[in-house]
């Protein structure tokens, strides 16, 4: 200790901090000053002085942050912001601590969604492949909102639509599976099915075929009060070309944007939707 510091506790009635030089080494062997003085709540200053006064050599600057690096990616329950093990990324994703987890991105952290995701199918997630939320709530992490991807060029392709449009026929348990009939017309009264989609008997209509319109515009028009514009193109968010219930058709400007994120965005749109309702039919 310094004269200057011995003569600043005498004046201040403090005394220097009790401990041996042997236990003091061996805590400055694998700690920093920092974490020694946390431990045993005392000031830096204490450890600073204590090492000085037994004439232990004291580790340069970046020595001593690697020490605590090292510490602190080993033992983050000593840490102070400590959360359990459920931090966020920052981008909406959760992560949590599994050190020993092969897909660990950084301290030991693991994406939550890929942990749950092999806990339900009971194998890891294949190389290569991304798991994907169904409803675009990244913190949503049960089972039945992650589906497997083969790549990330899947991701942003028609792949994704699909999952989602199955995703939703899930949700809606009346809805009927999809039925694949045959291409020719097959006549049912006034209603015919054209490949997959249905035409009723309207003449009247701008957009009529020898006097048939597809049954999911007319629908579109009467819950939306307007007529749909020649140029857009209405989809069925649950992929079954004629289900044309109202809450499921959407309107898309274009045939463009029918096949760009704006289907995806409207069918994570129209889960939330049906969860919602869900979890609220639920509430006693």
């Amino acid at each position: 200790m310094t004269a200057y510091s011995e003569l600043y506790n005498r004046i201040c009635g403090r005394k220097a901090w009790a401990i041996s030089k042997q236990e003091l080494a061996k805590l400055y062997s694998n700690k920093s000053i920092t974490q020694i003085a946390n431990e045993y709540s005392v000031s830096t200053a204490s450890v600073w002085n204590a090492l000085k006064r037994y004439n232990i050599a004291i580790r340069s600057k970046s020595s001593g942050l690697k020490i605590s690096w090292k510490n602190r990616s080993k033992a983050p329950l000593s840490q102070g912001n400590w959360k359990g093990g459920h931090v966020s990324d920052g981008k909406g994703y959760v992560l949590i601590y599994q050190k020993n987890h092969p897909r660990t991105i950084k301290k030991g952290y693991v994406y939550e969604h890929v942990l749950n995701w092999e806990k339900a199918h009971n194998q890891p997630v294949p190389k290569g492949y991304i798991i994907h939320h169904l409803n675009g709530v990244r913190d949503d992490n049960c089972p039945e909102n992650l589906a497997l991807l083969p790549s990330k060029q899947a991701h942003s392709t028609w792949t994704i639509i699909q999952l989602l449009q199955k995703r939703i026929r899930e949700l809606e348990p009346n809805t009927k599976e999809i039925v694949l009939l045959p291409c020719s017309k097959t006549l049912i009264g006034k209603r015919y099915y054209d490949r997959e989609y249905v035409r009723v008997y309207a003449p009247d209509h701008p957009r009529g075929k020898h006097g048939y319109v597809f049954e999911h515009i007319i629908n579109w028009e009467k819950a939306n009060k307007k007529e749909a514009p020649l140029t857009s193109i209405i989809h069925h968010l649950n992929g079954i070309k004629d289900d044309n219930r109202p809450e499921n058709l959407k309107m898309i400007p274009s045939r463009q944007e029918h096949t760009t994120w704006t289907i995806v965005n409207l069918q994570r749109q129209r889960i939330k939707e049906i969860e919602l309702k869900q979890k609220e039919s639920a509430i006693p």
